[in-house]
């Protein structure tokens, strides 16, 4: 197949039009061309500007000629008209890319594109497309050999198949470099597809010699070495990737240098010899960085050497790169601004998916935060993205979760922390896009900070632990908003604000994590707020957990919303609360009174319940029913209970059955 590469300029004008389709559905109704749109790369790793591009597929035999023909998009209003003698290769692909040096010519959600004909009439339209991970995605409709069109678009890495074919070396293509190199190279278009199909092996079948490096052993091995003993160092596996290129007839380079990688700590000082070695790569007269070492796997502690292909680290964008690697020939950083020695050991400490991630930090700029001007991040990141953080201390173990805290805010992720003392902590940050990983969706290693905490630094004890879904339903905490670990007595009241089709309900757990009985917790609206009362029948320490729903969802489960760690100083056994059911919550009732869950058999007691919407409420006991005077969804009764249970119960409007709201125990 031919491919023809071609830069095309934007013109200022917008085009308002419309796309209709589904993410991985068949092109709409429009006859499939002479020319159509193959491949779209909406969101490439880095910064957008300059990387998205479009690719044209001719299936003629003949030249198609484009002149005067527009590639638009619906979303972003970009428009592209290619010049006189812009030709499609016959049997081919014509790709395009965009000129725009910054912000986003392809919107990398709900983006289609389209292609007009010089008199301006629909020749192709993609169907609505959306890539938001800040990879190598691509949307395409080209045959696995990519020599035909299909119906049906879907997303795919843009080295599919060239990656399966570097996974599928046979033994005897690995006997020798030259049989090696000859194999990788076999289906490659270019040199982008050899130098893929080199990393691509190279990080599936070396691994990384432990206990070489350790020991500071064995760094001699030659090429041949490493392809025989399938093992080898930093400086071995760039050594094999320069030579596996040349053979290839791609001019590489082994760049040394200092990478942040095993055993670095965010702030810490680098020495002045390079501890590791990776690659550059020309291609199109272009170089690129290569780390084939990261792209292979990482070192954990006490594991060794864990086997994790990297997609980040080949072709990865400078901008990037020089996070965690800083080259001793400072031109091998492919900047126009280079980045000094100090200003690499001042940055924060970012993996992959900060970048992969499209996130960016808003404050503070430098890795390591005073403790006493607010150990607080700011960072901005896709609607899309989520966070979650903990504390380390000086030995690298996690403290509990309520040191940390964090929360979005228009548009910006806040991340808080909390020290308990004096020293220095570590900050770590995860990340996790929704719904790109149906395996349990896990939170992938983002940033560190370091945070010093002088000697004069106060002791804290963290704040409230909070989930997404506390801020995602609106709830704000009215009292005890930043109180991680609270004093109270053998009873404990907490406020909330919350719209008003928000459930919520408490649980108690004791020391131990274990659930103690229902009626050790009510959550209730009193007016504008929920008043959520907790008692302890002992002292000791507990969590209450905070959880909460969307009222009317049938069948709907309760979400863990926030939870506090509580020191009870005193504690009653006897002091109980009515259990509450879920029609409870769901209603926005309010008991007003008794709000003692153990009442007296024999004795006459008086209730008090506002049951917004409810036409009757009534107390069940003994199979005896008493019902309340209704004053205004304010529903009073008075009754001589008999020992068991109690239940009160309401019935609503167009449900001719009553609903048990909350029980009382009568003994």
């Amino acid at each position: 197949m031919r491919r023809l590469w071609i830069g095309v300029l934007l013109f200022s004008h917008i085009m308002a039009m419309a796309a209709d389709g589904a993410e991985e559905a068949s092109v709409s109704s429009v006859k499939t061309p002479a020319v159509a749109i193959c491949r779209v790369e909406l969101n490439p790793p880095g910064d957008d500007g300059k990387r998205e591009w479009v690719e044209l597929f001719n299936p003629d035999d003949r030249e198609a000629e484009i002149e005067g023909w527009s590639i638009a998009a619906a979303q972003s209003g970009t428009i592209v008209t290619f010049p006189p003698n812009t030709v499609v290769p016959a049997l081919g692909i014509l790709h395009v890319t965009f000129e725009k040096a910054d912000g986003h010519a392809l919107f990398d959600s709900e983006e289609s594109i389209l292609l007009t004909d010089d008199s301006g009439h629909i020749v192709d339209e993609t169907p609505i497309l959306n890539d938001t991970k800040n990879d190598r995605m691509i949307w395409t409709r080209l045959s696995e050999d990519e020599n035909a069109l299909l119906q049906s678009w879907r997303s795919e890495s843009l080295y599919q198949r060239i990656d399966q074919h570097a996974l599928g070396a046979p033994a005897e293509a690995e006997s020798s470099l030259d049989s090696l190199a000859l194999y990788l190279a076999g289906p490659a278009k270019n040199d982008e597809e050899r130098a893929r199909s080199i990393y691509r092996w190279i990080t599936a079948n070396i691994e990384y010699d432990v206990e070489g490096s350790m020991a500071g052993a064995r760094r001699g091995r030659t090429p041949e070495d490493v392809l025989e003993e399938r093992k080898g160092v930093c400086s071995e596996y760039s050594a094999l990737f320069r030579r596996l290129c040349e053979l290839s007839d791609i001019e590489a380079v082994a760049i040394r240098g200092y990478g942040k990688g095993y055993g670095y700590s965010v702030g810490s000082k680098i020495p002045d010899s390079s501890n590791h070695a990776w690659n550059a790569v020309k291609i199109d007269g272009q170089w690129h960085l290569v780390d084939s070492t990261w792209g292979a796997g990482h070192l954990e502690p006490e594991v060794g050497f864990v086997k994790r292909f990297e997609e980040y680290y080949f072709l990865s964008p400078p901008e990037g790169f020089v996070w965690t690697h800083l080259p001793e020939d400072p031109s091998w950083q492919l900047l126009d601004d280079i980045l000094s020695k100090d200003e690499f050991e001042g940055l924060v400490y970012a993996k992959p998916a900060f970048f992969e991630n499209d996130m960016k930090i808003v404050a503070p700029l430098g890795g390591t935060i005073d403790a006493e001007k607010g150990a607080n991040v700011t960072l901005s990141a896709p609607e899309d993205v989520s966070a979650i953080a903990e504390l380390l201390d000086e030995r690298g173990r996690k403290l509990p979760r309520r040191f940390t805290q964090v929360r979005r805010s228009s548009g910006d992720l806040i991340v808080r922390a909390a020290c308990p003392g004096p020293g220095n902590y570590t900050l770590r940050i995860y990340s996790k896009r929704e719904g790109e990983d149906e395996d349990g969706e896990v939170y992938d290693w983002t940033l560190d900070y370091r945070i010093e905490a002088g000697l004069k630094a106060k002791a804290q004890t963290g704040f409230p632990v909070v989930w997404e879904t506390f801020w995602d339903m609106g709830i704000d905490a009215k009292s005890h908003p930043d109180e991680g670990v609270i004093e109270a007595g053998s009873e404990f009241t907490v406020t909330f604000s919350a719209p008003e089709d928000v459930s919520l309900l408490a649980r108690l757990l004791d020391d131990e994590g274990r659930e103690l009985a229902e009626d050790r917790t009510i959550a209730q609206r009193e007016d504008d707020e929920y008043v959520v009362m907790a008692s302890f029948p002992k002292p000791s320490n507990y969590t209450l957990r905070i959880y909460v729903k969307r009222a009317g969802e049938a069948g709907g489960e309760y979400d863990s919303a926030i939870e506090y760690a509580v020191v009870a100083e005193t504690g009653r056994d006897d002091l109980t609360y009515p259990r509450t059911l879920g029609t409870f919550a769901e209603a926005g009732a309010s008991l007003r009174r008794l709000l003692e869950g153990r009442l007296d058999a024999g004795t006459s007691h008086k209730f008090e319940i506002l049951v917004p919407g409810a036409e009757e409420v009534a107390v069940i006991n003994g199979g005896t029913w008493t019902r309340f005077n209704d004053e205004g969804y304010i529903f009073c009764g008075e009754a001589v209970l008999s020992k068991g249970e109690a239940q009160v119960a309401a019935r609503f409007p167009e449900d001719p059955s009553y609903s048990i709201l909350l029980v009382y125990t009568v003994v």
